[in-house]
């Protein structure tokens, strides 16, 4: 037993001291050719072809040594055999083969890049790529990492320049080399070759509406060249009760020449939240909207028959109001603002609550502006007001009455001096 106690523990210092000895192996590999640091250098058991050829690289050098180099036909030599290995199918596709595990005493030589193309357009990683005489243009959209769905696949440009700088221009198939790879549109690539590869005209390209307001699902939504501002209506799921029909729109213009980033905020408000003269401000703005439509919501909301049906645009903005539930008391009062609307009261009824009039108020030049259609009204018995509505008051006009006695004596002057002529001609 003792015997055997001593056997196990000789063979755990010799497994240990193997170990030991392992952690300080190094291989010797020589790196040549057209890198920036070439020598010998001491890599552990287990590095690959890779680790070497980063260890040889000066990429954060400032000074002008610095090569391109060839990653596609790197010569590693293990004592008499050389075999050619393309680290850039292992980098770009994994192809684990192509960066080889590294034994002591094996020799790299890296040659300098010479032949390089270009593609660009619908691949997933465009950029430029190094090519062997044997490629063709289905092995570089492999290196692209292949083609976007929006690609274009039936007319592939390649842009070939010849020793004059002079280019012509390749059309070729890829859909046709994607099916067979022998196809004569597979065609073989040149050092300079820039290939570009189209999107699809319009691919997935959607019109889209905007709608804001009173609806159960405001947003943006797509639109084809036939939707309607009803199917629209129908698609944001219904108008909600606080919504004001007479007062919602639909906008077709041109958003950026007339971008307003202080109406685009109070579009998102309700009414309700807006300050008295945020929502001045917002019924000005709306009156002025160019590209406006004239659109009669409530027989669209209450599927009445239409003469004509609107058909929506590209970029077009439909506005669904909330109600305010007041009336709008503007201009010479001394409380303007929001009074909230009660049916059947006058235009005395909201000016009183208002404040009354100032002392510059012009009480017989009152107008009431119809929330509905923006018409101006002189108050009466038949003028009932109606929830928006605004009554402005406006400012009773500065009289100088100064100037009114200078031209009045120099009119009174003028008189007496006609009336002294006209004498003196009678008397004679």
């Amino acid at each position: 037993m003792k015997k055997l106690f001593l056997l196990l523990m000789l063979l755990m210092i010799l497994h240990l001291s193997s170990q030991n000895d392992l952690q300080h192996v190094y291989y010797n590999i020589s790196i040549t050719g057209a890198v920036d640091i070439p020598g010998i250098y001491h890599l552990p058991p287990g590095s690959r072809l890779s680790e070497a050829i980063s260890l040889s690289r000066n990429i954060n050098s400032t000074e002008e040594k610095y090569f391109e180099i060839s990653l596609r036909n790197i010569q590693l030599k293990r004592k008499e055999e050389i075999t050619y290995v393309d680290l850039q199918k292992f980098m770009l596709l994994g192809e684990d083969n192509q960066n080889p595990f590294l034994m002591d005493g094996d020799v790299i030589f890296v040659p300098a890049l010479s032949r390089k193309i270009e593609i660009f357009g619908e691949v997933v990683n465009p950029g430029t790529y190094e090519i062997l005489e044997s490629d063709r243009i289905s092995n570089i959209v492999k290196f692209a990492l292949g083609t976007k769905e929006s690609a274009y696949l039936d007319q592939v440009e390649i842009i070939r320049y010849d020793k004059t700088q002079k280019f012509r221009t390749i059309t070729i198939n890829l859909n046709a080399v994607f099916s067979n790879p022998a196809s004569e549109d597979n065609i073989l690539l040149q050092n300079g070759d820039q290939i570009y590869i189209r999107a699809i005209p319009d691919y997935h390209k959607y019109d889209r509406v905007t709608l804001f307001g009173e609806v159960k699902y405001p947003g943006i939504y797509v639109i084809n060249n036939n939707t309607t501002l009803k199917e629209i209506l129908n698609r944001a799921g219904s108008i909600t009760e606080d919504a004001d029909l007479n007062n919602s729109f639909l906008q077709r213009t041109d958003l950026e020449k007339n971008y307003d980033p202080e109406f685009e905020r109070l579009k998102l408000l309700n009414p309700e939240q807006m300050t008295y003269l945020e929502y001045e401000y917002f019924k000005t703005k709306i009156r002025e909207l160019k590209g406006k439509f004239a659109v009669d919501f409530k027989k669209i909301v209450n599927s009445e028959v239409q003469e004509k049906e609107i058909v929506l645009q590209d970029g077009d903005f439909i506005y669904i109001s909330a109600k305010i539930n007041a009336v709008i008391v503007s201009g010479q009062v001394k409380n303007p603002g929001l009074v909230t609307f009660l049916p059947g009261k006058s235009s005395d009824y909201y000016i009183e609550q208002a404040g009354g009039f100032s002392w510059k108020a012009h009480s017989r030049k009152i107008r009431i502006i119809r929330a509905e259609s923006g018409e101006w009204l002189k108050p009466g018995k038949n003028v009932i007001l109606e929830e928006g509505d605004t009554i402005m008051i406006p400012q009773k006009p500065d009289w100088n009455y100064w100037e009114i006695v200078k031209d009045t004596v120099v009119v009174l002057s003028q008189i007496a001096t006609l009336l002294l002529v006209i004498q003196n001609v009678t008397s004679n």
